[in-house]
């Protein structure tokens, strides 16, 4: 987000930006009543006037804080569920993905907390309250600084999507255009990083309606 908003002020500098922060569900109202021109989020909106574009996905990883001295060996669900689960907000993307690996694990009890606020997620496993999954790319230099460790489990973990979505208007080109910015964002960041933090889709992506 840093880059994306240092692109728009060197592309638009007398744009005023006002910035807002929600659950993708509730972006999704926003932006379909006009509240919003723009959203970045984990799911697709729907309406016939709705264009949708998907910049990439970002790898998800578990994390803990390495005073938990949790194991190096792949962890089990059960072994898992032993600490508190911290998770995005529920019904998104990587709340279904944990409510249904824990269901698929049989009489494994888990208590998963959710939270709309990563930087609440990140601070709380920081600290060592639980454990999450966290895309890497959003905690870099706590795992730099030791603050965190990624964990090794006997599960696949699936990427979490991103959508970057916009109202189709006969005045929506400076949001198309904040979306184009968007993408050669994510792509130089993947190209930076590597495809451990973030993920470009492999062909031409078009803007589409949902």
């Amino acid at each position: 987000m840093p880059d994306l908003l240092k692109r728009i002020r060197e592309d638009y500098p007398n744009l005023v930006i006002e910035l807002t922060s929600d659950t993708s569900s509730s972006l999704a109202t926003q932006l379909v009543s006009g509240h919003i021109d723009v959203s970045f989020q984990t799911t697709g909106v729907s309406g016939s006037d709705m264009a949708n574009v998907p910049p990439g996905s970002l790898p998800m990883r578990w994390m803990a804080s390495p005073a938990l001295n949790l194991s190096a060996q792949a962890l089990t669900e059960a072994e898992l569920a032993a600490y508190p689960v911290i998770s995005f907000a529920r019904h998104s993307p990587p709340h279904e993905f944990l409510t249904g690996l824990f269901a698929a694990s049989g009489d494994v009890q888990v208590q998963i907390n959710c939270l709309s606020s990563v930087a609440a997620i990140i601070r709380l496993v920081v600290d060592g309250f639980g454990i999450a999954v966290l895309p890497p790319a959003f905690v870099m230099r706590e795992l730099e600084a030791g603050q965190l460790q990624l964990l090794q489990v006997t599960h696949r973990v699936p990427a979490l999507p991103l959508v970057a979505a916009f109202r189709r208007t006969p005045d929506s080109l400076l949001s198309e255009s904040i979306t184009r910015l968007a993408l050669n964002v994510v792509l130089e960041f993947s190209l930076k990083h590597g495809p451990d933090f973030a993920q470009f889709p492999p062909t031409d992506e078009t803007i589409s309606r949902a």
